[in-house]
């Protein structure tokens, strides 16, 4: 039976990964979709990644190890996509954790769409470091034609929550290496999907499907570079497009605002501040639209802190209130730009 459903690549990169990958291999091996190969990339590790590999590959065959000197993310996942034989490719991070269906309902819905689809999404939730709830989640019903409405707003969240067509991975060359030589990485999953959607529609399966985690230790503190990272994939954006220059502001608006909400999120309170500034600096329009940029920017107690949503999931209001916005945004931007 598995023989006649289309074969999925997972696509895993592992730098000094030991603490967290055995689960996440744990829930790839427990998927329900049968036809699957794992290729763990491992980016020069120091310590046991390459042995948990091993041992997962003695148990299961479909577990395979690939070895690499450090060269980053992007290019860790590009030997994976070259190495991949199966016809989607599902990119995971070696410290997430997928649902069970995941992969079968990622594939139902490539089989049930047209060609013309190249990514498939999921929704997600935020865990900390002990697999705890944070409060924190991305869900959207935004499909079609997304170009616009991706580059003001990357409603994707993580980069688990996708499965990719490979014949598209390949037609757009993989991930950016480069990012990492300029000291820029971080925006690598952005700058795929944004390349994706310039030639491919995306779709999406309406279910919490990926346990992202976000581990407090690393909240914050890449923002910098994040930052450099995204006004490059802009700037690489802006020379093959024609999207208005408004949606190029709005972008990193966005992106400020939620470096703000990350650092209040964590007391950090004064960041989370620089950063409205800094969103202020660089769109005047839509922060005034956001009812949290007038209190990250100038209340006393910037955001919510991290303790008093840990271990909840969020309600079907904060669900709906998030898709019906996202969808609203969406809906605008096609009627503004087309894309």
């Amino acid at each position: 039976m598995s023989a006649l459903l289309p074969l999925v690549s997972v696509i895993i990169p592992a730098y000094n990964a030991s603490v967290f990958l055995p689960a996440t291999l744990r829930s790839v091996l427990a998927q329900d979709y049968p036809n699957f190969e794992v290729w763990v990339v491992d980016d020069g590790s120091t310590d046991g990644t390459a042995a948990i590999v091993e041992r997962f590959a003695r148990e299961d065959d479909r577990v395979n190890l690939l070895r690499q000197q450090n060269a980053g993310v992007a290019a860790a996942r590009n030997l994976g996509i070259r190495s991949a034989r199966g016809e989607f490719v599902a990119p995971l991070d070696a410290d997430d954790l997928w649902e069970v269906r995941a992969l079968s309902l990622w594939v139902d819905r490539f089989l049930r769409s047209s060609e013309r689809v190249g990514v498939v999404y999921g929704w997600s939730v935020d865990v900390d470091e002990d697999d705890r709830l944070t409060g924190g989640f991305h869900g959207a019903r935004i499909r079609g034609r997304v170009l616009g409405t991706l580059l003001v707003h990357n409603f994707l969240g993580n980069a688990s929550a996708t499965m990719i067509r490979r014949s598209a991975l390949l037609a757009i060359g993989g991930y950016d290496v480069t990012l990492r030589d300029r000291r820029a990485q971080g925006c690598e999953d952005w700058d795929l999907y944004l390349k994706l959607a310039e030639g491919w529609e995306f779709e999406v399966v309406a279910e919490f499907l990926v346990r992202y985690r976000k581990p407090i230790a690393s909240m914050s503190q890449d923002d910098q570079q994040m930052a450099r990272s995204h006004d490059l994939v802009l700037a690489a954006l802006a020379g093959r497009s024609r999207l208005p220059g408004w949606m190029y502001a709005l972008s990193r608006s966005s992106l400020y605002v939620h470096f703000a909400h990350q650092a209040a999120q964590f007391g950090k309170a004064a960041q989370a501040r620089d950063w409205c500034r800094a969103a202020w600096q660089c769109d005047r329009v839509t922060p005034l639209l956001r009812p949290g940029w007038y209190r990250l920017r100038f209340g006393r107690a910037s955001g919510v802190p991290a303790s008093s949503t840990a271990g909840k999931a969020p309600s079907r209001s904060q669900i709906a209130l998030k898709v019906w916005v996202s969808g609203i945004l969406h809906f605008w931007v096609r009627v503004l730009v087309g894309r």
